[in-house]
């Protein structure tokens, strides 16, 4: 008896392992996809990030990875706050249901621009002279379907007008994209040359630069993840004959008005979660930019190539490194069209001071993340709209090491720190917070011995 009962159960549970197995399709078929929450963004838009689509058979292991990748792509918009998706299987037929909370697309900012490489250089001179004041208007969502639009006027320390249109898709695929943009300058201080490693500057009663141009991109992007852009820019500068006096390698001519041409071509690869701070995944870009001047006989051609990692160590460990490299062809070059480490993104922390100008440089940055804070959420109850009252809040903070070159050594004399091995380390704290801002504090020790406290509005990684 104990071994027909024995029998009898091992039969219900192969029985009910069959059932299970029968209950769980090997693919699925995207019955339905509802979207909502969408008052300003076309549907469309939203649909073109997934990486699944209506009537579309997809692996049933793979499913719930899909959804979070497609989650991701509709978050690095930076259209929505939030995006919930939802879903309900009927067999082997599911519908997805996504709901997005969407940001507020329009703004006029007050504008205070400081002209120096970062506000570290600019606060250790502080000088008030040095500001311009405007207006930047920006749309981040015109006529719904992801249009950038931007004017931004300022005046002060120098003059400037930029007026920018950036259309993502312009066919009915959402392949091909297209933007112009164009810049128009003037100012009465120049940076004319370097010494000691510091840049040096020259304020005249007449403007040493009038400046204008003109820019044209056209945007690939066939999948989700690989972008290319091919740009035409046309450049003209009228500058002030007392930089040849202050410096005879400015321009390198008798001519005081370049006009150049220049043809880029860009690739970017984005596997990251968050375009702001990202915890996770890998973003490659590599660029290729050839320069010719209209009256001389000068060609100049720059590479460069950034590639960064992300990866979480633990719960709240994460790990951020980036290695960058660029190259240019001539060494020898007008003043003006010289390359320098210490611009924009592309600096060793430490060195916020001083610029090492060269035709090559390397750079690693790295940097350890504990989350002190780890995405909490601050309400503000007299405030009725979601657009506003919803502000995230991610404190994260450790150390950091970076390193660089710029070589060749082309006047040691001046820029004492080009061929040599840059390196900065330290400890720094994050904080991300509403519409994709980013304020750091770091302290870093340089290697020959200074240190200092340094603060950044961005990611530095």
């Amino acid at each position: 008896m104990p071994n027909k009962l024995l029998l009898c159960v091992m039969i219900f549970m192969i029985t009910r392992l069959d059932v299970l197995a029968l209950g769980a399709p090997d693919s699925l078929l995207i019955e339905q996809i509802t979207v909502s929450g969408n008052t300003r963004t076309q549907e469309s838009i939203i649909l073109r990030e997934l990486l699944f689509e209506k009537g579309q058979y997809v692996d049933y292991s793979a499913f719930g990875a899909l959804l979070e990748a497609s989650r991701t792509n509709l978050i690095k918009t930076s259209l929505f706050h939030t995006v919930i998706m939802d879903t309900s299987v009927n067999h082997d037929q599911v519908t997805v249901h996504i709901d997005v909370t969407e940001r507020w697309y329009v703004w006029v900012w007050p504008l205070l621009e400081q002209p120096d490489r970062n506000f570290n250089d600019w606060l250790q001179h502080h000088e008030l002279t040095r500001l311009s004041a405007g207006l930047h208007f920006q749309h981040e969502n015109a006529r719904g379907r992801m249009e950038k639009l931007h004017i931004m006027a300022l005046t002060g320390y120098r003059n400037l007008l930029v007026l920018s249109w950036e259309f993502p898709y312009i066919n009915k695929s959402k392949t091909l994209g297209a933007s112009i943009a164009t810049t128009l300058s003037s100012q009465h201080e120049l940076n004319y040359a370097t010494g000691n490693n510091r840049q040096l500057f020259y304020h005249g009663d007449d403007f040493m630069l009038h400046g204008a141009n003109l820019a044209l991109t056209a945007r690939y992007r066939p999948g989700t993840f690989i972008t290319h852009f091919v740009t035409l820019k046309f450049t003209s500068l009228h500058f002030n004959d007392t930089l040849n006096l202050l410096n005879a390698d400015y321009l390198n001519s008798v001519d005081n008005n370049p006009q150049y041409m220049e043809a880029g071509y860009l690739l970017k690869i984005d596997l990251r979660d968050n375009r702001a701070y990202p915890l996770k995944g890998f973003y490659a870009e590599t660029e290729l930019t050839h320069l010719l001047l209209l009256k001389e006989k000068y060609n100049q051609t720059i590479w460069g190539t950034s590639l960064r990692g992300f990866l979480p160590m633990d719960r709240k460990w994460y790990a951020a490194s980036e290695f960058a490299i660029k190259l240019t062809t001539p060494v020898t070059k007008p003043y003006y069209l010289q390359n320098a480490l210490g611009f924009d993104r592309d600096f060793v922390r430490g060195y916020e001071y001083l610029v090492i100008e060269g035709a090559h440089y390397w750079l690693f940055k790295s940097q350890i993340r504990y989350a002190l804070v780890p995405g909490f959420t601050l309400k503000i109850p007299f405030i009725k709209s979601e657009k506003f009252n919803t502000i995230p809040i991610s404190i994260y903070t450790g150390p950091h090491f970076d390193a660089g070159k710029v070589w060749p050594s082309t006047n040691p004399s001046v820029n004492s720190l080009q061929g040599t091995i840059l390196a900065g380390y330290g400890l720094g704290i994050d904080l991300v917070t509403y519409y994709d801002k980013v304020l750091r504090c770091e302290y870093t020790f340089r290697h020959q011995g200074a240190s200092g406290l340094f603060i950044h509005f961005m990611a530095t990684i």
